[in-house]
């Protein structure tokens, strides 16, 4: 799962094994050499050529693992002026000194495969680089490294539920154009089992989708061999603890008796009402007495009145049947009763990007269960699923279900690739891999799926997940935090949970109060016209706010906007929490978009009073609060500037407008001085 440093009592018994085997990735040899590397961080590649990664400080592999889990590293194999025609590499399982073994068989390696991200998503890093995710099967890879380039591997081990804690010792023998090498590797496995999870991670994988992008990339199936195709994907998807949304069978077919039963299968989307198959589906669940794996979900993100009105409708039939509904939505009055598991967006509740966790433990109480979901959203400081984003983001997701009581969540597509997902994972409002979690073998002679780095974090956080469900329900889970700038990848400490959870008790520098779950943003700020850079995009771009007789206006300043650019201002009331609503005010070159965002949805509004205007130096808002019900002497408040790359945000909101800073009225009394703006900008960088 993750690599983590052995505690210091084992590195007197390991020194002697370092020392023999770091020839293999500290001295330079004379023709190629191995560095080993951690999976909690991606290598990246700045330049022009894939091969030429950017620098990076290898680190032995030592590796920390609880009985039951799948512990995974990195290596790169570096070719010097002479090119590798040939690369051999041979796992050759590891040992304990009072012998006992993890065998060979246990480990895999895969080949990573890197594209390149022109347009970023807008996380931590927005410059344009080359990303590894898709993961090739040693066996299916290519043997070679061109001159002075690099090819870097990813190997997993998978650790049986009964094997004998120790210390383990192993190597990977690697032979390039005839010439051979040794990678050590140490294993450490703890007493501690991987708790039974029952967590019920489910994804969309659309079978009459998959088969059609097969049939337009060239590989058509009949229908005789489709069948044992889906199953490849669905039974590849249950290896990694995830669920596909439907069986790979039909519902009047008897092997579906043999899936719902399955006991990697948590959950199991049923078919819509309306639809034959429906009432064919609730008789095989009752027949396998598996009905407690069921779930309806077919209302999506409900936006209006036609949508919330069938989900009351579905509600009471479906709970006669003993089957919960799950709506894309958080707690809100206008579904009260009818909700049987809510499922917030991480970054997007009410339309507006809050978790309510008062309110999601309520519901909690009441036996309506919690899931999540992302789909774009969020982006940073909050962790996401994307490809452009830090490992560490995807294993933070562990303890943030756990803080928030979630059991399940659901995800888009996990195929949803283009023409060529090897070259290209461009994907929605400008992202990079969102609806994609593996990769066709055919593309490299394989049949079926290949998994991508992304999928194996996320098997790491499921894991991660039961450790975290543990340590909270022992009142002794560690701190953990998402800081508001993400400068560096998440700092994932997971070898403090191992500790805590084998002495059962929180060392005195590590606080017990849990982790923070939303970046910390100012409470509030008084501004008379001051001038507010926004921080990381630097050429000069700023805002000048000012809130005065009930006036709100911002004056955009900076590079003119290009095509796809737009600036735009957020503005909600102080108490939020009670009046759930939010206005959103875009300036494109297209002109003035004003939005209003409720519990029903996203609604486009009208407001002559509300003005926006190009200026020689930007663009100027001119936003009378009467006009939008808001009060007139205080408002919470945020300035975006969106472009291709993502948005920027005057404070790091994250976009919750729980954390959006409340501008208050400007009030200044004949000779005083405008108020100067205090700490509030301290995440933002002044411009001159």
């Amino acid at each position: 799962m993750n690599l983590n440093l052995f505690p210091l009592h084992y590195a007197s018994a390991l020194g002697l094994l370092i020392s023999l085997a770091s020839s293999s990735y500290a001295a330079p040899l004379p023709n190629w050499k191995i560095e080993p590397f951690s999976s909690t961080d991606k290598l990246l590649v700045s330049g022009k050529d894939p091969a030429q990664l950017d620098r990076f400080t290898p680190i032995p592999i030592q590796l920390d693992a609880v009985r039951g889990e799948v512990v995974s590293f990195q290596f790169v194999v570096r070719a010097s002026a002479q090119p590798i025609q040939t690369l051999a590499i041979t796992p050759n399982g590891l040992a304990s000194i009072e012998g006992n073994f993890v065998g060979s068989t246990a480990i895999q390696i895969f080949r990573e495969n890197y594209v390149r991200v022109q347009k970023p998503s807008g996380n931590r890093i927005r410059e344009p680089k080359w990303w590894p995710d898709a993961l090739v099967p040693l066996e299916l890879a290519p043997q070679s490294v061109p001159e002075g380039g690099c090819a870097v591997f990813w190997a997993t081990i998978r650790i049986p539920r009964d094997q004998e804690p120790g210390d383990y010792f192993g190597e990977l023998d690697v032979a390039a154009n005839g010439d051979n090498h040794r990678l050590a590797l140490t294993l450490h496995v703890r007493r501690l089992q991987l708790p039974e999870s029952h967590f019920r991670g489910t994804v969309a994988l659309y079978y009459d989708v998959l088969r059609d992008w097969y049939r337009k990339s060239g590989h058509e199936f009949s229908d005789e061999e489709w069948q044992p195709q889906k199953q490849r994907y669905a039974d590849f998807l249950l290896g990694f603890g995830l669920n596909p949304y439907d069986p790979p069978f039909a519902w009047n077919d008897a092997r579906v008796d043999g899936y719902l039963k399955d006991a990697r299968v948590h959950s199991v989307r049923t078919p819509p009402l309306d639809s034959p198959d429906f009432s064919v589906a609730v008789e095989a669940f009752k027949r396998t007495d598996t009905l407690s794996k069921a779930f309806y979900y077919w209302n999506d993100e409900p936006q209006n009145v036609v949508q919330f009105a069938a989900i009351r409708h579905n509600g009471p039939q479906l709970r006669a049947l003993g089957i919960p509904q799950l709506v894309t939505v958080h707690p809100n009055s206008a579904l009260n009763g009818a909700v049987d598991i809510w499922c917030p967006n991480v970054g997007n509740a009410l339309g507006m990007g809050h978790l309510d966790l008062a309110a999601l433990r309520s519901e909690q109480w009441q036996g309506r269960p919690t899931w999540l979901y992302t789909m774009v959203v969020p982006k940073n400081p909050y962790p996401t699923w994307l490809l452009d984003d830090d490992s560490s983001a995807i294993l933070s997701y562990a303890p943030l279900w756990a803080k928030v009581g979630a059991t399940g969540f659901v995800y888009s597509m996990v195929h949803g690739w283009g023409p060529k997902p090897l070259e290209d994972l461009t994907s929605y409002a400008n992202t990079n891999g969102d609806g994609t979690l593996l990769y066709p073998a055919e593309l490299v002679g394989g049949q079926g799926p290949m998994p991508s780095i992304r999928l194996m974090l996320l098997r790491d956080a499921l894991e991660d997940y039961g450790l975290w469900q543990e340590a909270r329900m022992r009142k002794i889970a560690p701190a953990f935090e998402f800081p508001a700038f993400r400068k560096e990848a998440l700092v994932y400490n997971r070898t403090a949970l191992l500790n805590i959870l084998e002495t059962g008790k929180v060392k005195p520098t590590q606080p017990s109060k849990g982790f923070q779950l939303f970046p910390e943003v100012p409470s509030s700020f008084t501004l008379g016209p001051s001038l507010i850079g926004f921080g990381g995009l630097g050429e000069g771009r700023a805002v000048v706010i000012n809130l005065k007789g009930g006036v709100l206006s911002a004056e955009f300043h900076g590079k003119l906007l290009r095509e796809n650019d737009a600036v735009g201002i957020m503005v909600e009331p102080v108490a939020i929490d009670k009046i759930t609503e939010q206005w959103r005010l875009y300036w494109s070159n297209k002109g003035l978009e004003i939005q209003k965002r409720t519990a029903q949805g996203r609604f486009e509004a009208t407001l002559s009073a509300v003005r926006a205007v190009k200026t020689p130096s930007g663009v100027r808002f001119w936003i009378p609060l009467a006009a939008l019900n808001l009060a007139h002497d205080a408002v919470r408040f945020n300035a975006l500037w969106l472009e291709e790359s993502g948005t920027t945000r005057l404070f790091t909101d994250a976009g919750d407008p729980f954390l959006a800073p409340i501008l208050k009225q400007s009030v200044v009394k004949a000779g005083q001085r405008e108020p100067k703006t205090p700490d509030a900008a301290r995440n933002t960088s002044k411009t001159p």
